[in-house]
């Protein structure tokens, strides 16, 4: 699944040794992060390893990089705003979340990969317990944590249970919008918050 996130960028930076090392030793990595004069790097376990079979990136292949995966609109955003966060469709490839940004030595990423498939409770060890909670109709669940431990993962799974389980209108407000939630027994609305503070918020009408 992570190499899929990662063929686009392959192709960009034409380097195709890094596929290999790749689908054995750094599979279970979570992220991809691009920066000038750096290789790229794959959050392994929390910690930022180094591609095999990559070399240091120029600011251009960065941008390259980035622009590939934008259209013109995006990509005016992202070079008039000086960053982006959104998700991408990559016909193919699947669906990804993009943070894209300047630093002194210019442009920069981050990738994750969003799974199209929503795990059940089972596949990802929560207590089917909890799933009497989200059934009545009022309530507060917060799911916290540290980045790369599952929150939004945890939270579709969430929410696709009780679309399964419940005949209701089911409403997210995401920055961007990540995992796609499939109607069942109840339906959703997904709505896309991820604008440039201020304004984005003030178009939401939102204030500090």
């Amino acid at each position: 699944m992570f190499l899929s996130l990662l063929l686009p960028i392959l192709i960009v930076l034409l380097n195709p040794a890094a596929i290999a090392a790749l689908n054995s030793e750094l599979s279970p990595a979570s992220d991809v992060h691009l920066k000038a004069s750096m290789p790229p790097m794959v959050r392994l376990y929390g910690e930022l390893v180094p591609m095999p079979g990559f070399s240091t990136l120029s600011a251009l292949d960065v941008r390259d990089a980035i622009t590939s995966f934008l259209d013109d609109k995006r990509r005016k955003e992202w070079e008039l705003s000086l960053e982006l966060d959104t998700a991408v469709d990559a016909p193919g490839i699947g669906r990804f979340r993009l943070n894209a940004y300047f630093d002194r030595l210019g442009p920069a990423a981050a990738l994750r990969l969003i799974p199209s498939h929503i795990p059940s409770f089972d596949e990802i060890g929560l207590d089917i317990g909890l799933k009497d909670k989200l059934l009545p109709s009022s309530g507060l669940v917060l799911v916290t944590g540290a980045t790369g431990v599952g929150k939004s993962t945890t939270l579709a799974t969430l929410l696709d249970t009780v679309l399964r389980e419940r005949a209701v209108h089911v409403l997210t407000l995401e920055a961007p919008i990540e995992f796609i939630l499939e109607p069942h027994r109840g339906w959703t609305a997904s709505a896309n918050l991820c604008w440039a503070w201020p304004t984005g918020w003030a178009r939401a009408g939102w204030t500090r």
